[in-house]
């Protein structure tokens, strides 16, 4: 789900019954009420470090720990409280480890036709010792002030220096 500030159950415009996965996108700041009942098949839940505050009712939270909702998000976020808080396991992606999306496109056999696509590759295991966005950023000038931008990834060196680790 992606919008702005909170969203409510009435902003459900979808036939979830069978989804198995709910994301809250960058903006959103707070879940209301009735937005994750209505997921009933629930498996995992993304929680962008944007949001503040998720609505859980009592039966909520004993069908989210009966179900062993998996918890994906940002470390020293909400989300990572709110797993702690319910009995849920957290990871940063489905195997635990920080990643990164990279594009990789070639040239095809004819000029209309490219290669590649969008990958997701684990990081390095001392990825973000003694970086910093700005020295990241320099390891990459043509991108640097996209890098510099990047409110996520700005996000992830602070607290991955603050934790000690990149994962």
């Amino acid at each position: 789900m992606c919008g702005k500030g909170t969203v409510h159950a009435k902003d459900l415009e979808v036939d979830h019954d069978g989804y198995r996965g709910v994301a809250f996108c960058k903006g959103i700041t707070e879940v209301g009420p009735g937005v994750l009942e209505a997921f009933l098949q629930l498996d995992y839940i993304v929680i962008h470090y944007s949001v503040k505050a998720i609505a859980v009712s009592p039966e909520l939270a004993a069908r989210l720990r009966k179900r062993k909702v998996l918890v994906r998000g940002w470390y020293d976020s909400y989300g990572e409280r709110f797993a702690r808080e319910h009995g849920l396991e957290f990871r940063i992606n489905e195997q635990g480890k920080p990643y990164r999306f990279y594009d990789d496109i070639c040239t095809g056999w004819a000029a209309s036709n490219n290669g590649g696509g969008t990958y997701e590759r684990e990081l390095d295991e001392n990825f973000y010792k003694g970086e910093t966005l700005e020295t990241f950023a320099e390891w990459f000038t043509r991108f640097r002030n996209d890098i510099l931008r990047n409110e996520d990834l700005a996000y992830y060196f602070m607290t991955a220096q603050k934790r000690g680790h990149g994962c």
